[in-house]
């Protein structure tokens, strides 16, 4: 009776494991099923400091079409100035709500922090200098070749790698910019607007060299830990300053149109600053060179939205020249794959 009653403890036993295991199938197929989904978010995470910059490039681009919209109502000082004091507005609350302090770890770092925002600050107004002399795509070409300068400076500065490869993608991503934007001391042009243009390419250019030292600036703050808000809100508030300065040394203030104007304005400034704060976490994440490489999408960000907005149709040079950009992108992408 004994052995009986053991007997089918045992049949028990080995029937309740069978039914144990069922779950276990189940558990392991329902795995497999979320692997997709979950190997897809490892690799945007892996990859979001590229998919930062380029939301950055497009709200860059989205900015500077806004801009089209009010550059003729009001200086652009001013409207730097007002969009700048948006951008402040909107970075309090969040960062007072995330409870960020506002006080570097040291002086060095403080300096870094306002170095960046004066150096950003001379960029911007050297390439609005650069307008009334160059076209906006002579303009744009100088200013997008600032991969060069940033592969050298991270080089010289920050020891980062700047290989053959990376210089030949900055050297494709350049050509392809100046394809788009047809710049006409290449493309030709007469020989009065050659001349005329030297004073305007000497701004560009200068804006272009700041620029590249100002994103590897941010590339170094990143290395430091500074939270991005923190980060950008020093580089806006900067901004803010001197671009009323400025206006008050022009003399052109005014009050914004009622209307489309404003909201443009708040637009504008709300789009600018999360493009900072983008750009400033992605390069706390990756090389700058290869930031600045994808960067570049802004002007096919631009182009695009020139298309949907104004039906402007670009020609098929600069539909060779958008090959180029993402084509550097693309390899780009393959080389940092290769090296993680």
């Amino acid at each position: 009776m004994v052995d009986e009653q053991r007997d089918h403890g045992e049949d028990k036993g080995t029937h309740n494991g069978e039914g144990d295991d069922t779950p276990s199938v189940q558990l392991s197929s329902t795995e497999q099923k979320d692997e997709g989904p979950l190997r897809l978010w490892q690799k945007l995470n892996n990859h979001r400091g590229i998919l930062c910059i380029l939301l950055c490039a497009f709200a860059y681009a989205l900015e500077n079409v806004l801009f089209r919209a009010v550059e003729n109502d009001m200086h652009s000082t001013e409207v730097l100035f007002s969009t700048h004091l948006v951008k402040v507005l909107f970075l309090l609350p969040v960062i007072t709500y995330k409870g960020h302090s506002l006080r570097p770890a040291s002086k060095v770092t403080y300096i870094f922090l306002i170095g960046r925002g004066v150096i950003s600050m001379i960029a911007m107004n050297a390439m609005y200098f650069a307008l009334p002399y160059i076209n906006v795509g002579d303009a744009t070409a100088i200013a997008l070749s600032s991969p060069v300068f940033i592969g050298i400076f991270a080089k010289i500065f920050l020891k980062e790698a700047f290989g053959i490869i990376d210089a030949l993608l900055t050297l494709v991503v350049v050509v392809g910019v100046f394809l788009i934007s047809k710049p006409s001391f290449i493309f030709g042009g007469s020989e009065e607007e050659t001349i005329s243009n030297l004073v305007g390419v000497a701004f560009a250019s200068f804006s272009c060299i700041c620029n590249a030292l100002a994103n590897v600036l941010n590339r170094h703050l990143g290395l430091l830990h500074i939270n991005s808000f923190v980060n950008v809100l020093f580089y806006v508030t900067v901004n803010f300053l001197g671009s009323g300065i400025l206006t008050s040394i022009f003399g052109v203030w005014s009050v914004p149109p009622c209307g489309y104007a404003r909201i443009i304005l708040v637009t504008m400034g709300i789009v600018g600053c999360t493009g900072n704060c983008l750009k400033a976490y992605a390069y706390s994440l990756e090389k700058s060179v290869f930031l600045g490489i994808f960067q570049t999408n802004e002007i096919i960000f631009a182009y695009l939205l020139e298309f949907l907005l104004f039906n402007a149709i670009p020609d098929l040079i600069a539909l060779l020249g958008v090959c180029l950009v993402v084509l550097a992108s693309l390899m780009t992408l393959i080389k940092k794959r290769k090296e993680n």
